[in-house]
């Protein structure tokens, strides 16, 4: 029964990501199309774009749900974790990486009955792919804000080579650093939910983690927490 509930999850999750990326590779080949031909009343989501929209918000917003309610029902197992969970659910409340963490970071291990297994291999295993992460979402978060700064101080006027070089520059890296700063913020929201309740009374590392902190506040926690020899080697 366990791995039935498990495998459905995974499913779930799985389909509800893939939803995500769809409706965000959409938007962004629609606006660049709508931009080549000039088009001032873009259609964003053609086709069967908005049905997917829709699905894909209800099932995150059900798995949200589903994630709360077990915060509220594991808080008689342990309940500072669940009402720190709680916390992390409440402020990601409508991005995808609250749901996820707490699923692959507290409720997947309590289901295949595999929790407080050690996390340690979480940093020491993937340091580089972390750290490809982190510079990613970081230094190309910056890249776009100079290359979008770049764009609107052209002069105004016909779509020109530069500016085609410039959006195509855009919408092609922005997938890549939206994603990566999706991916690291869950591990990092999972590095943080487990670390212990006397490190919690002492720091508050959900104002690191939270959206309104963005790559700046991660950067913060990467550097400062996961992985603190970056900073002094600099």
């Amino acid at each position: 029964m366990r791995r039935i509930a498990v495998g459905v999850f995974d499913l779930l999750f799985t389909l509800a990501w893939i939803g995500f990326g769809t409706i965000f590779i959409t938007v962004l080949t629609s606006l660049l199309s709508n931009i080549i031909k000039n088009n001032l009343l873009p259609n964003l989501l053609p086709g069967a774009g908005q049905t997917i929209l829709l699905v894909t918000a209800a099932l995150w917003m059900g798995l949200f749900i589903v994630a709360i309610v077990s915060s509220y029902r594991e808080a008689h197992f342990d309940y500072f974790r669940s009402n720190l969970w709680r916390r992390i659910l409440l402020a990601h409340f409508i991005l995808l990486t609250g749901p996820t963490a707490y699923y692959f970071g507290y409720l997947r291990s309590r289901i295949t009955g595999d929790a407080g297994k050690s996390r340690a291999g979480l940093k020491g295993q993937h340091k580089k792919f972390l750290d490809m992460l982190y510079f990613m979402s970081y230094w190309g978060t910056l890249g776009l804000f100079v290359l979008v700064g770049i764009f609107l101080l052209l002069p105004n006027g016909p779509l020109a080579t530069t500016d085609f070089v410039l959006m195509i520059s855009i919408l092609a890296t922005l997938p890549l650093v939206a994603l990566s700063a999706l991916l690291l913020n869950i591990v990092l929201v999972i590095d943080a939910a487990n670390r212990p309740r006397d490190q919690w009374e002492r720091i508050n590392f959900l104002r690191m983690l939270n959206p309104w902190s963005g790559v700046f506040g991660m950067r913060k926690y990467y550097l400062h927490f996961l992985r603190p020899e970056i900073e002094k080697s600099q």
